[in-house]
């Protein structure tokens, strides 16, 4: 498996024809294959409609941040109108000491949701292991169908990536979008230039 170094998206997004893209080293690579192993071994709930929530990182007090309050009031109305769904909160501790994964948790229990619905998801750090992990933990729940939510800039790479993670692991579930509304979000160059990133990577192959 490959992956862009960061730079590379900043190049692109400026028009460079081109860019170097070096190898993934290989303790990226193992990692990735242990957590999602240890993903597709846990015993969840069953259910037959996942909310998938992407997180992005908390305050350091483990509030969320303004981005991050935005998708959770996104998922509390899919959860309020869907009172059987379960919850798939995805997110590590990549800022400060609590994950985004928990952060979610206890603003969504704060605000009514049961915790009995919640599973949690607390390894990803970013945007591919989101949806590596998440789509592991929904083919366990036997889910036919997910309602993913992010915000809206975010969703396009989001969902390619979600939906490809869970051809993967063998999975059928129907994926519908709750979109979360944008207030700062990066140029559509940046976004794009991600997307590109991913393709040009074959990102979407999954490592085995």
């Amino acid at each position: 498996m490959r992956i862009t170094d960061p730079r590379a998206a900043s190049n692109v997004a400026r028009g460079a024809s081109s860019v170097e893209i070096p190898q993934r080293d290989e303790a990226a690579v193992q990692r990735m294959l242990r957590v999602r192993a240890a993903a597709l071994a846990r015993e969840v709930p069953a259910a037959d409609h996942a909310i998938v929530v992407f997180g992005c990182p908390a305050r350091p007090d483990g509030t969320p941040s303004p981005s991050l309050e935005r998708r959770l009031r996104s998922a509390l109305a899919v959860a309020e109108a869907n009172p059987d769904a379960r919850l798939v909160l995805s997110g590590a501790a990549v800022r400060g000491r609590v994950t985004e994964a928990d952060a979610m948790r206890r603003w969504l229990v704060s605000n009514g949701v049961a915790a009995h619905r919640i599973t949690m998801e607390p390894s990803a750090r970013f945007t591919l292991e989101n949806a590596e992990l998440s789509a592991a933990l929904v083919r366990n729940m036997g889910a036919s169908k997910v309602t993913l939510v992010t915000e809206d800039f975010h969703m396009p790479r989001s969902r390619a990536l979600f939906i490809a993670a869970l051809r993967a692991v063998g999975a059928s579930a129907a994926v519908e979008t709750a979109r979360a509304p944008d207030v700062a979000p990066p140029s559509q160059d940046v976004e794009r230039a991600k997307i590109t990133r991913d393709r040009a990577n074959q990102i979407y192959v999954h490592a085995t």
